[in-house]
């Protein structure tokens, strides 16, 4: 599967869920504001039973309940008259300042806001606003506010809801504001459903139900209700609403919110999920090239040494040069034995590739690598290297098995390189807590485009191709041992010759 057909069904997969979430979340808001109308309804059925004030206490508990809800709600009492005597709204309370009509009131201020004004209330930051005075005038038996003033920071508020002059003051008042940002759905839904409940239409069917004398209907889908209640020894029809409907749910502000806090969570995963495909799609690319040129090389390597056994092979089955015989056997048995090495390297190397951790326990790195040289020791002899060793005992936590083959592999790096009567330096010590081997041999510097290649399976530069005796092998093999313990490793070229080393992170 290409790239591209890889991630188009993975964008098409991601759609999908997206889209099914964005169902779940409409599903959930649906259901948590149908539960909370259902509450508001039971709420509001037996609020006017526990009446112990005037009818609006009982219309702001109502509202207030609603508010609570988050459900965008509005409601009207009318009088025997016809007149309103409570509605739902921002509103001033106050005590009348007259002796002979003195008592609680409210004015309601929706009406008179202004946005200079909406803007002077909502930069006080409260929904309750403790007013210094307020004053107003009465137009038809309903309180038409003039001004009020509060304190805010220290400095004194003045908002004038008209240049007229006030007949009225009130004492002991203060605002309340019911939420005055317009961009909010539920503000426009709230405007839609007060005006609906202002209606001459509504009024007209309140006072038709008036006789009912406490009954009244809901309609299930709207919750419209309208009837009438008693508070206090008067009779009041009461038309409120709370408009519900899955148009309300999609625009809601729950809704908004909840799409929101969704589509964030969901662009996160998604880009998780798509780098982390990315990243291992990209991974197994890498795999599968890195194997065929794996394969590809290794039967490269076998190929030569084969060729070499067949040729000799033939020499002496057809008898050419009886003579060299000897040397033609020699020289299958030494192709032989590189194709051995060879072959053992691979299997090593395939053993690490697969393994995605080591079995380690705490060994002396230090004795570790006196072990190693040792061996060699009479291997540099015979090419009159001089070897020098610098070893610290270092505490160290690895597999001793898979650590002792990495230097095995340095040292006969060192010996294969190192020309005659050079030098071979191995040191163990540890810097700032970390413990670190290096094995240093004079030789020619390592060329920068082979320096890129070293760690490779298979690879050989120009000068080590020379050398039949190498598998190409040793450091792949390193290269895996390093990465399965967690190690920093590499080389360094030296004025006259070549470390390589390996330490922890």
């Amino acid at each position: 599967m290409t790239k591209k057909k890889m991630f188009l069904l993975i964008s098409l997969g991601l759609t999908a869920v997206y889209i099914l979430g964005l169902g779940l979340c409409f599903t959930g808001v649906s259901f948590r504001r149908s539960e909370r109308f259902s509450a508001l309804n039971d709420y509001f059925r037996t609020a006017f039973d526990y009446a112990d004030n005037d009818i609006g206490d009982v219309m702001r508990s109502v509202q207030n309940t609603a508010e609570s809800y988050g459900v965008p709600y509005a409601a009207v009492a009318y009088d025997e008259s016809g007149n309103i005597a409570a509605q739902t709204g921002c509103y001033i309370k106050f005590l009348l300042n007259d002796d002979e009509n003195g008592g609680l009131y409210y004015c309601y201020i929706d009406e008179y806001l202004t946005e200079e004004i909406k803007n002077e209330l909502e930069a006080y930051g409260n929904d309750y606003i403790d007013l210094s005075s307020f004053s107003f005038n009465i137009e038809n038996g309903v309180f038409v506010p003039v001004s009020l003033t509060y304190e805010s920071g220290g400095e004194t508020v003045r908002c004038d809801f008209s240049d007229g002059e006030a007949e009225y003051s009130g004492k002991y008042s203060y605002a309340y504001l019911r939420g005055l940002d317009e961009t909010s759905y539920n503000e426009r839904l709230y405007e839609k459903l007060n005006a609906y409940v202002h209606s001459e239409q509504v009024k007209q069917e309140a006072m038709q139900n008036m006789h009912l004398g406490g009954g009244g209907y809901a309609d299930s889908k709207s919750m419209d209700f309208i009837g009438c209640v008693e508070v206090q020894g008067k009779l009041y029809v009461i038309c409120q609403t709370a408009e519900y409907s899955l148009w309300d749910v999609l625009l809601s502000d729950d809704m908004a919110n909840f799409t929101l806090e969704f589509s964030l969570g969901f662009v996160l995963l998604a880009t998780a999920f798509l780098v982390t495909a990315n990243v291992l799609y990209n991974k197994n690319t890498r795999l599968e090239r890195a194997r065929l040129v794996f394969t590809g090389a290794a039967a490269h390597e076998l190929k030569t040494p084969l060729a070499v056994i067949s040729a000799k092979c033939e020499c002496i089955m057809e008898n050419v040069a009886p003579e060299k015989n000897g040397e033609y056997i020699s020289s299958v048995y030494s192709q032989t034995v590189r194709m051995n090495r060879l072959v053992t390297s691979l299997l090593e190397y395939n053993r690490l590739f697969s393994a995605s951790s080591v079995e380690k326990k705490c060994c002396d790195l230090g004795d570790l690598a006196r072990a190693e040289v040792e061996k060699y020791m009479p291997l540099f002899a015979e090419k009159g290297i001089e070897v020098k060793t610098e070893l610290e005992a270092a505490e160290f936590t690895c597999s001793p098995e898979l650590i002792a083959l990495a230097i095995d592999n340095f040292l006969s790096n060192a010996l294969k390189y190192t020309p005659e009567n050079g030098r071979v330096t191995v040191k163990v010590g540890s810097s700032r807590k970390k413990v670190r081997l290096s094995v240093y041999n004079s030789a020619d510097c390592i060329e920068l485009q082979d320096g890129k290649h070293i760690w490779e399976e298979l690879y050989r530069g120009d000068k080590a191709r020379t050398r039949g005796d190498s598998s190409g092998m040793g450091l792949a093999v390193c290269c895996k041992i390093f990465e399965l313990h967690r190690l920093k490793y590499g080389y360094k070229n030296m004025p006259d010759g070549v470390e390589f080393y390996f330490s922890e992170k």
